[in-house]
């Protein structure tokens, strides 16, 4: 995946569930090879966040003068289980109420802090462990969110685990947000990275 993302706005969900297993029109001009997988952000009813399902070009349809046809491509979905699919099925079925609280619950999105020393990270985690750390990230994020944070340490990934937005805070122009550990498995994985011995040596 290279991070490329089409938005597409569902009417059925059910029936944009089905076709995205065999294939399904996405209008767009961006261009678009054969083969090339992106993420299709699905627009769904009464949703604020879109779902981002993982999708392969499958064909393709150019713009041509005078024709009424929309310039588009043909995709299929490349992972059948991948979570976000999963919450599309949850769309379907009649018996889930609240959908927005369903994949605000459910979903992990993704966000990366990159650091130039194991310390500095280790000072970060370590505060995600009690009241939550206070951070900057690129992408715009909301109270109650789960994400799968990377964290990288001179240009390598560290860890890799769940944390969940705890607050929000305005600093001077710029958006930060508190983050803590999702649950015990992530502060495990914390708490392991924090006692490896090249943080402990990076610390001393």
């Amino acid at each position: 995946m290279n991070g490329r993302r089409v938005f597409f706005t569902v009417q059925d969900a059910g029936g944009v569930l089905n076709e995205l297993q065999q294939t399904l029109f996405v209008p767009t001009r961006l261009p678009f090879a054969l083969g090339e997988g992106l993420e299709l952000g699905l627009r769904l009813p009464r949703v604020s966040r879109s779902l981002d399902v993982p999708v392969v070009v499958i064909g393709r349809r150019l713009p041509r003068p005078g024709s009424l046809l929309s310039a588009g491509i043909v995709v299929r979905l490349s992972d059948i289980n991948h979570p976000a699919v999963e919450l599309l099925r949850d769309a379907v079925n009649p018996n889930i109420v609240d959908l927005e609280a369903r994949i605000q619950e459910r979903l992990r999105l993704p966000a990366t802090l990159a650091y130039e020393r194991f310390e500095d990270a280790a000072s970060e985690l370590t505060s995600m462990l009690d009241d939550g750390a206070m951070v900057h990230l690129d992408d715009q994020f909301t109270r109650g969110d789960r994400l799968s944070l990377l964290i990288t340490v001179d240009g390598l990934e560290a860890l890799r685990t769940n944390v969940i937005v705890r607050r929000l805070h305005m600093h001077r122009t710029e958006a930060q947000v508190v983050l803590q550990a999702l649950d015990d498995a992530a502060r495990r994985e914390i708490e392991a990275f924090l006692t490896t011995p090249r943080v402990q040596s990076q610390r001393a």
